[in-house]
């Protein structure tokens, strides 16, 4: 029930006259930060994700590693997520397969792409045909068991070709399969205005370039993502405090360096496991007693019987 609130939640927000910021985390810490912060949603993807493991992202990851991490982060906060399918992991035909793995993770939305190679490598750019492209999204579209569960169909071919044209007529295409939303990249903002000119549906962008929200709001972004924020600010801050300990070796100067161990507590929830401690204590034991209890030696247990 919790997700499929969430998806509702994160489609009536698209029906607002605001675009809709969306960090990117690499986990179920740094997703409860975010949530914490007072953002509306968070993005689950590929590139946090293989960078928290020291990988770079080339597809070494597998669908089944980044549902498992899906499915950590959505359990962790009450605010939707938008995941990374990459490109679906399968053809059309058994594309199915990753919908419902990250729809049972609790994802609100997905993203499916449609390009081959080239992406953050020295490969040639390369893209699907657009027809395979398309029936990816039907295919996707027909496995979903939520309606509510967002399809959003991502093209590189501007990325690849520099035309704004192709980038159009994939959007165009995806957006009669019956995708919930398109995703470009590789376009400027003023390319973005020129796609809106043509493109009615909800368009998520990520922010490549330092554009202000305000300004991606303008040129017709409805969710901009920020991919790889928390990955970001966790390794300057980890890199930051590690200088600063090697150089002086005491702790103690690091100072609002680093958090403390009661904000850490406070964030993954011991005031609430504390809670329920007390409150589903045996009646005729208070946690002491009963730890107490614990540790009698069993040969003395045994004499108590």
């Amino acid at each position: 029930m919790k997700y499929r609130n969430l998806r509702r939640q994160l489609r009536a927000r698209l029906t607002a006259n605001r675009v809709l910021a969306v960090p990117g985390v690499y986990d179920a810490l740094s997703a409860r930060q975010v949530e914490r912060a007072g953002f509306e949603a968070v993005h689950a993807g590929s590139y946090s994700f293989a960078s928290s493991l020291a990988l770079p992202d080339v597809g070494m990851l597998t669908m089944t590693e980044i549902c498992e991490k899906v499915s950590g982060i959505a359990s962790a906060v009450s605010i939707p997520v938008i995941a990374d399918a990459e490109n679906g992991f399968f053809n059309p035909a058994a594309i199915g397969r990753a919908v419902r793995c990250f729809e049972q993770a609790g994802a609100s939305a997905i993203h499916i792409e449609d390009h081959l190679s080239g992406k953050h490598t020295s490969e040639p750019r390369r893209v699907v045909p657009l027809d395979e492209a398309v029936q990816k999204i039907r295919a996707a579209l027909a496995a979903r068991e939520d309606p509510d569960f967002m399809i959003i169909a991502r093209t590189d071919i501007a990325w690849v070709t520099h035309s704004v044209a192709d980038a159009v007529a994939r959007m165009k295409a995806f957006i009669a399969a019956g995708a919930d939303a398109v995703m470009p990249t590789g376009l400027t903002l003023e390319q973005l205005r020129e796609v809106r000119q043509h493109v009615s549906a909800h368009v998520v962008i990520v922010n490549s370039n330092g554009d202000s929200l305000e300004s991606e709001q303008a040129a017709g972004a409805s969710i901009v993502i920020y991919h790889s924020f928390c990955v970001n600010a966790a390794n300057f801050g980890i890199q930051q405090a590690l200088q600063r300990f090697s150089a002086t070796h005491r702790i103690g100067s690091l100072g609002g360096a680093m958090s403390s161990l009661e904000e850490i507590e406070d964030l993954v929830g011991y005031d609430e496991y504390n809670r329920h401690l007390q409150r589903y204590a045996p009646p005729s034991r208070s946690p002491e007693a009963r730890d107490s209890a614990d540790l009698t030696p069993p040969e003395t247990q045994a004499d108590e019987r």
